[in-house]
């Protein structure tokens, strides 16, 4: 993996201007510096760069009853059994999974659709 490392203190114009570089290079780059007791470290490793685990928690689990349709709607949810049930952190984001969306269909049923290749089936 190729990679830029600047240490020290530096402008911030100067900081930019070498992670926009990089960017363009597809390299990451690493910025450090220590004053003393106080240390910084920056890192970007670009855009396709995904932390898959932020804290080493467990993922919050929560089955989703309903979302209401207002501009700022409401989710109600239930916690599975033997899963804690603490509050979900405000301004988060959250993937979804097995959703069940009401079919457009006379029938009235539901289409399951999940976030892989799989086609939608109908329970």
């Amino acid at each position: 993996a190729r990679c830029v490392v600047l240490t020290g203190p530096r402008s911030r114009a100067d900081l930019v201007r070498w992670n926009t570089a990089c960017r363009r290079w597809g390299v990451s780059f690493v910025w450090a510096s220590c004053c003393g007791l106080a240390a910084s470290v920056f890192v970007d490793h670009g855009e396709s760069f995904v932390v898959n685990d932020p804290d080493g928690e467990k993922p919050v689990v929560r089955l989703v009853e309903s979302i209401s349709r207002e501009e700022h709607g409401l989710v109600r949810y239930a916690v599975p059994d033997g899963v804690p049930a603490t509050s979900l952190p405000s301004g988060s984001h959250y993937a979804l999974t097995e959703v069940a969306v009401p079919d457009a269909s006379p029938s009235g049923g539901k289409t399951t659709a999940t976030n892989g290749p799989a086609a939608p089936k109908t329970p």
